[in-house]
């Protein structure tokens, strides 16, 4: 028996009469064939020509072109439309250059009396309809204190431009008082009687005399969803 030059021994043993053959193979030679054996048949596969996809499954690049610039368009657009939430937009140009002309103006005057503050407040108006001024005033308190809130109503002395419909709950001499006051309603029990039966609500402002509130208190499921109950809270019962 001669060993091969390279590889492992296969022995298949065969029966010849009175003794047998042993016979030897190299393994490494017989898988160096195979691998070749298989090469050889991948070969013919890989050097075959790929299809050519047929014309009407490739675009047209002139079809492309406009789809792929209305999607640049819309994402542009999509870009310039988005906003940073809390950021107003951008002023006009008319209108930045009206606040800085009107913000030179008032830093030329500096600081003014009440009177010509308002005077050089109603010249700075721009629009056609009446605007609203806040009125900002530091108070120097503590307001996580609550023994240094400050909150309240004022009354202005010749109102903000609106007719208010006053009507009074009264009786006796005090209905001549309301009605002399400036009232323009004002009753006792013919008025509960009325806005009960026919719901009528033709009024602003609703105030009541303390000997009243028993007899008013019957029309808290009308007029308290409306804001128009009298309260001593609101200051809406009168002595």
């Amino acid at each position: 028996m001669i060993p091969p030059q390279n590889g492992s021994y296969v022995f298949h043993w065969q029966s010849f009469g009175n003794g047998s053959l042993i016979m030897a193979k190299d393994t490494k030679t017989a898988s160096t064939d195979a691998a070749k054996k298989k090469k050889e048949a991948k070969e013919p596969a890989a050097s075959a020509p790929a299809p050519t996809p047929s014309p009407a499954a490739t675009p047209a690049p002139e079809a492309a072109a406009p789809a792929a610039a209305a999607t640049a368009t819309a994402e542009s657009s999509s870009v310039k439309k988005k906003r940073r939430p809390g950021v107003p937009p951008r002023r006009g140009k008319k209108l930045r250059s009206l606040l800085k002309n009107q913000q030179a103006r008032i830093d030329k005057e500096g600081n003014l009396p009440l009177k010509r503050a308002v005077a050089l407040l109603k010249t700075c108006r721009r629009a056609k309809f009446d605007e609203t001024v806040e009125v900002h005033i530091s108070l120097g308190i503590d307001p996580t204190q609550s023994d240094q809130l400050v909150r309240g109503s004022v009354a202005l002395p010749h109102g903000i431009g609106k007719s208010v419909r006053v009507l009074v709950f009264c009786q006796g001499d005090n209905v001549a008082k309301a009605k002399d006051a400036g009232a323009d309603f004002a009753g006792g029990e013919d008025l509960i009687k009325k806005i009960q039966q026919e719901n009528w609500l033709e009024f602003d402002v609703a105030l009541a005399t303390q000997d009243m509130m028993g007899m008013v208190s019957r029309l808290g499921k009308v007029l308290g969803p409306r804001g128009l109950m009298p309260t001593p809270k609101a200051g809406t019962v009168i002595p």
